[in-house]
């Protein structure tokens, strides 16, 4: 029988142990004060064994439930833990906002204060204060997270190899950077409501280049190609523009079909038409496959209860596009079983064939982090001509770019996220947005089959939401389905 003088002994260290350490806590290593031994278990002594530890360090390729335990402060931190993750959850709607408006192309005034690189690490800081005051633990996704470490860690390391290592370190930044937020969009958006939150924000938010490239396809002004719309900033270049907003439409399609109240409904068809548009004025083949393709996955994926209402909107939006686009778009959409014909068809079959000279000459390194077209003099046959052309594959880029591995780890990544938005559609709440996500994902992809851009901001936050609606599926309802087997997908 214990004694009551010593179980009260235990909850008084216990207590300690969870609160902020105190002059009256046992001196303990660094390791087991931040909860570590608490998650790998302990032996008779005290101490964790080898085996556990190393369970606990291979946990985030290993195991479903990955999490890195932080120094946990007193309870009093309760409200700096909220701040922090507002301020972490704000800063994260700015950044897709900024990013889809080009802000610093589209308002100059605003460029030297680098927007979405200042609120990506305003959101990286907020998360942070949010885990280590609210004793949270940091979530490193499992197989996924691995993925984004092992793509990041390739393109650093690809410096030393590169074609051109300049290049190649600017990129490698860059990947890292849309790494950090994909670990930021982990730890912030928990629950659907943050889902649909930056769902709308990004749906929102791409009406703005879907407006200023409808602008100047009427207005006649800055078209390539004799009549192709673009607008600024990344998306002068029409196809990236168009694989931006054909990822978007099916969130603005969301909303359309399931928001509360008529007005919102009508803003977000709007959004939707306007996106759709702009992937018609752009003429981009890639894109107008991609969009097919994200309207076709939002109908299907439909839940229940929204399906009806989410198919008319779809066949509303494809039927507009069927009556409104001019003939310039069927026109250069029928160019694609004639590629023979076409330089930029063209281009793309030159792309692939000093692709295959290249992973035949070096499988395992690549060319370097963005240095495909250094490594084109080289490899490129007589029939290429002297016009470097990039990868125009999204799958492609990271095998061109670092070897193998990379082009694992990026198949892993977006196929676990396919599975895990697509997955997400079991939980009542978290569903339809998740259905969302995985048909402008796929719409996304899709689009670069044929027009790649490896990494970009827009894709790595669609994997991260794919992967933050897996968590808020999982957190919905206690069990995981048995179709999507958790130590694989999680």
């Amino acid at each position: 029988m214990v004694s009551k003088s010593t179980t009260g002994g235990r909850v008084g260290r216990a207590r300690s142990r969870r609160g902020q350490f105190s002059a009256r806590a046992p001196v303990v290593s660094p390791l087991r004060r931040a909860g570590v031994f608490a998650r790998v278990g302990r032996t008779a002594t005290g101490a964790a064994p080898p085996a556990a530890l190393a369970r606990w360090l291979l946990a985030p390729v290993l195991v479903d439930s990955t999490a890195v335990p932080l120094l946990r402060p007193a309870p009093s931190g309760a409200s700096l833990a909220d701040l922090g993750d507002r301020l972490a959850f704000g800063a994260l709607v700015a950044f897709a906002i900024f990013a889809y408006t080009s802000i610093a192309w589209w308002i100059p005034a605003t460029a030297p204060l680098r927007p979405a690189l200042t609120v990506s690490g305003v959101a990286a800081g907020g998360a942070l204060l949010g885990l280590w005051a609210g004793g949270r633990s940091l979530w490193l996704d499992g197989w996924r997270g691995a993925a984004v470490f092992a793509i990041c860690l390739l393109s650093e390391a690809s410096v030393a190899w590169s074609f051109a290592p300049r290049l190649s370190a600017d990129t490698a930044l860059e990947v890292i950077k849309e790494g950090l937020v994909y670990l930021v969009i982990l730890q912030t958006i928990r629950g659907p409501a943050r889902l649909r939150a930056m769902a709308a924000a990004v749906a929102l938010a791409a009406v703005v280049p879907a407006a200023g490239a409808l602008a100047n396809y009427v207005q006649g002004t800055d078209l390539v190609d004799g009549g192709r719309a673009r607008w600024l900033g990344v998306f002068a270049d029409p196809n990236h523009l168009a694989m931006a907003l054909s990822s978007a439409v099916p969130l603005a399609l969301l909303f359309a079909a399931r928001g509360r109240g008529l007005v919102r409904r009508l803003v977000f068809a709007g959004a939707a038409a306007m996106e759709a548009a702009g992937v018609v004025v752009t003429q981009s083949r890639g894109g107008a496959v991609g969009l097919a393709a994200g309207v076709a996955a939002f109908v299907l994926a439909g839940r229940a209860g929204g399906k009806r209402r989410g198919f008319l909107v779809a066949a509303a939006l494809v039927a507009g596009i069927a009556v409104f686009a001019p003939a310039a778009f069927w026109t250069r959409a029928q160019t694609l079983a004639a590629y023979q014909t076409d330089a930029s068809a063209l281009g793309r079959v030159h792309a692939w064939e000093v692709l295959y000279r290249l992973v035949m000459d070096r499988p395992f390194t690549g060319t370097g982090a963005g240095a495909f077209l250094a490594a084109w003099p080289r490899y490129a046959p007589l029939s290429a001509g002297r016009h470097a052309y990039v990868t125009h594959n999204v799958f492609f880029q990271p095998l061109a770019e670092l070897g193998l591995g990379g082009f694992l780890a990026f198949l892993l990544l977006v196929s676990s996220c396919l599975a895990a938005s697509l997955c997400g559609r079991r939980a009542p709440a978290t569903g339809p947005v998740a259905g969302a996500l995985f048909s402008a994902l796929a719409g996304n992809l899709v689009c670069q089959l044929s027009s790649g851009y490896s990494p970009n901001a827009f894709l790595f936050l669609l994997l991260g939401l794919a992967a933050a609606a897996d968590r808020s599926a999982r957190d919905e309802i206690a069990a995981p389905s048995p179709r999507c087997p958790t130590p694989l997908f999680a």
